[in-house]
């Protein structure tokens, strides 16, 4: 269930900056949603969810600091990377 979650939750969040890519300040208004389990930027910590700077090109599972769900983990030793196509999709 946990990797359910954080994989919709990471997907609406880039989702939305994706769409509002050239207006950031609509990008800072859907990420208010999401900011109290998530940081991302220069100084971002892991909080109830993974720090999401950076996450794509990250394989799945990998923020180090962060305790993952077994199925997380599974998926990124399986070669799961964060890309715009599996994140988007």
């Amino acid at each position: 269930m946990q990797i359910g979650f954080l994989s919709t939750l990471a997907a609406g969040v880039l989702a939305a900056g994706l769409a509002h890519a050239q207006d950031a300040a609509q990008g800072g208004k859907v990420f208010k949603k999401c900011k109290s389990c998530h940081m991302v930027g220069e100084g971002a910590k892991n909080r109830v969810g993974p720090n999401l700077t950076g996450v794509i090109g990250r394989p799945a599972g990998s923020m180090d600091g962060y305790k993952y769900s077994k199925s997380m983990l599974a998926a990124g030793t399986a070669g799961l990377l964060w890309h715009e196509d599996n994140v988007f999709a």
